[in-house]
This record gives structure tokens, sequence and C-alpha cells, in this order.
């Protein structure tokens, strides 16, 4: 698996972050890269947008763990995607929200960015610092 972390920090309790973003109503604010999420049953969502160029529309899981504040998602398909998002306390109404993004070297998406652009980590790297600046903005009301 090809592993990517990142963190940042945000000014809000993180119980108010975290209810935010475990709501899936939210993820498309905060989500750069996906349009449309919907709840099927129980964890299962589906899931529609656009990444590196590429449009996606696929079903998964997704599950928030509010006495964590945790949650974890993963793509039914063979592309081998999962992760997870931390909100942790980090001082007096001040959280950290990790994000954590596990692909498997034969995920379709990242073979295809590798082509196009000759690397994939950069590009995954700023998604990911992409989403966590929204986080950032949405969560301080900076919209």
């Amino acid at each position: 698996m090809q592993e990517f972390e990142k963190s940042k920090a945000v000014n809000a309790s993180p119980d108010q972050v975290f209810q935010y973003l475990s709501n899936l109503d939210n993820l498309p604010q905060y989500l750069p890269t996906l349009h449309h999420v919907d709840h099927t049953s129980g964890d299962r969502i589906r899931v529609e947008g656009q990444a590196a160029g590429m449009h996606y529309n696929e079903t998964g899981f997704f599950r928030a763990d509010p006495q964590r504040r945790r949650m974890e998602w993963g793509s039914d398909s063979d592309d081998g995607y999962q992760g997870w998002l931390e909100v942790k306390e980090a001082g007096k109404n001040l959280s950290n929200v990790t994000v954590h993004l596990s692909f498997d070297p034969r995920n379709r998406a990242l073979k295809e960015m590798e082509q196009r652009t000759g690397e994939h980590e950069r590009a995954v790297n700023e998604g990911i610092e992409n989403a966590l600046q929204s986080i950032k903005n949405q969560c301080e009301g900076r919209g």
C-alpha cells in the first residue's frame, strides 16, 4: 500500500469539527473532488466527483465513531483505496485534523495520474492539503 498523511490545526473545538466533518451532507462542501454523496444503507455510500481530471462514481463504506472522533472510508472497487480522518484536541478551542489515505499500488487513478503527469505523489499530497485547508476554512467560518 502507498500511504499519505497530513495534519492541520483548526481553530474550533474538536467536537464541533468532528460533528461537521462526519455529516455526509457536508462532505461536498469540504472535499474539492466530491460533487455528490448518497447514503444507501447502513454504512454504505455512493460518491460521485472528479479527481485529477477523471470522473468517478463509486460505492463504498463510510463509518464515523464520535467517541474517538474518527471517520473511516473505503471503495468497493478493486483499486484498493481507503482512508481515515481523526480530530484530536490541541488546546482550548483548538483541534488537530489528520487525514490518512492508503492506495494499492495497482490503483487505477494513481496509474493514470502517473501516465499523464509523470508522478502522482505531488497530486495526492496537494489534494489532501486542499481538503484540509477547506476543512479549516469551513470550520473557522471562512467558507
